[in-house]
């Protein structure tokens, strides 16, 4: 079963993920999730299945507002604003998120928040 994608480039294909992957994605993400829950994910050019994670949102009081996330993304998901706390990343266009982690790897402070995308079961 897929799912309708807004790229050609990208396959969405529900997929169980094993209890070792989940550790994979706890430790390399940093998000919880619950054992063998079906997930969408996507798939290299070589075949390897990972786990995607879209963006939650940003925690403010880790953003030190660098703009390393908004270089990052190639879907303009984020903006630097300014706030009583000097300028921070906010997410302004969520629902461009490709679920990529390029913003999540390039943040150096842990204050992307995101999660993957649970799929009901068929």
């Amino acid at each position: 079963m897929g799912y309708e994608s807004s790229t050609a480039l990208v396959d969405y294909v529900p997929h169980i993920v094993s209890a070792e992957a989940l550790r994979t994605v706890i430790r390399e993400t940093g998000y919880a999730v619950d054992h063998e829950e079906v997930f969408q994910t996507i798939s290299t050019r070589g075949g390897r299945r990972w786990v995607q994670a879209f963006i939650d949102h940003v925690n403010e009081d880790r953003c030190t507002g660098c703009g390393r996330c908004v270089r990052a993304c190639g879907q303009g998901v984020y903006a630097l604003v300014s706030t009583a706390n000097g300028k921070k990343a906010q997410v302004v266009n969520g629902d461009n998120c490709l679920g990529d982690c390029h913003c999540h790897k390039a943040c150096r402070f842990g204050a992307l928040v995101c999660m993957p995308r649970r799929l009901v079961a068929s």
